[in-house]
């Protein structure tokens, strides 16, 4: 399994997506010499895959992306007196970044990412909920059996 990232006038790397999410952006930092900047990925279309928000840290980068995906380095500019950050394509590839791409990374939320949607009908599923009749009769099947 393999992911193409694109970043500057046309380069890419191929990342291997079977580790944390966050040894695949320090690899990306070491391979486009970006080290000082946060940075995150995007697919072709300008949706964030969120490898820099800290509960996707450790997660496996597999799990935020598809295999052979084509993706696109995002710098990532916190912006701390208003709490939201600034997203910008790190490419420079015409074929890429046009306006459709840059107007979806700026209006990008906490769940612009496809995956995203997986994880939340999981979190959707029904929850086994005791009632109270049940809670009821299994503590006086607790009583009885004492």
């Amino acid at each position: 399994m393999y992911v193409t990232v694109k970043y500057g006038d046309c380069l890419s790397v191929v990342c291997n997506p079977k580790c944390s999410a966050i040894s695949v952006i320090s690899y990306l930092k070491q391979k486009t010499h970006n080290e000082e900047l946060e940075l995150d990925l995007a697919d072709e279309d300008g949706n964030l895959k969120h490898f820099s928000k800290p509960q996707n840290y450790f997660r496996y980068a597999t799990e935020l992306v598809a295999e052979k995906e084509n993706l696109v380095l995002i710098r990532v500019e916190r912006m701390p007196n208003i709490g939201k950050a600034r997203y910008l394509p790190l490419s420079t590839d015409k074929s890429i970044i046009d306006a459709n791409f840059l107007a979806r990374l700026a209006q990008l939320g906490p769940d612009s990412s496809r995956f995203k949607t997986r994880e939340v009908q999981k979190s959707k599923e029904p929850q086994k909920t005791r009632s109270s009749s049940e809670e009821k009769s299994q503590s006086k099947r607790k009583s009885v059996k004492k």
